[in-house]
């Protein structure tokens, strides 16, 4: 019987382990949201935000560390509400989140709200994913593409898909 028990606290020990391992080395930013706050995020989150401690994050909340308004002109509190009910309604959510960094710079990033049980409650777990790179790059291709009097297209060889057409591209085919 003693065996049997040190079997299941090694195997809890473990699994505590690997939790610990795919929340904090993940390269995704992780937060737990609960009705009073953010009770937990990685590191990797805390990096998206400038910040250097938890405390600095598990202090504030989510808008705290948003614009007024989103990217779609939606302000800060009425999109995340809308996009935490959806999860809460649909299991998940997935949208686009500007946050604003401590140093005031801003991010994009992919962001998937998921609802989860942590004990006898509900909190939103967050992942989110920093597109400012690929936004950055999009912004170039356009900037570059669009001066030159060529039809220019991307394609994506990891989908097989067409990912842009350049304005004067459009034209030819008459989508503009």
């Amino acid at each position: 019987e003693q065996e049997q028990f040190k079997k299941v606290v090694n195997e809890a020990i473990l699994a505590e382990q690997k939790f610990s391992v795919l929340f904090e080395q993940s390269s995704n930013g992780i937060m737990l949201l609960s009705e009073n706050g953010i009770l937990d995020c990685n590191q990797m989150a805390l990096s998206f935000l400038g910040l250097s401690t938890k405390k600095e994050l598990l202090q504030s909340n989510l808008i705290n560390h948003s614009p007024v308004n989103q990217l779609d002109g939606v302000s800060s509190i009425s999109k995340f509400e809308d996009m935490k009910q959806k999860a809460l309604i649909n299991g998940i959510c997935k949208f686009e989140w500007i946050f604003n960094k401590k140093d005031n710079d801003a991010i994009i990033v992919d962001m998937t709200a998921k609802p989860v049980e942590i004990g006898d409650e509900t909190v939103i777990l967050l992942i989110c994913n920093d597109l400012s790179e690929d936004k950055r790059q999009k912004q170039f291709i356009e900037k570059i593409t669009n001066t030159v009097p060529s039809m220019v297209s991307v394609f994506d060889l990891r989908t097989n898909k067409d990912t842009y057409f350049n304005s004067y591209f459009k034209n030819v085919l008459g989508y503009d």
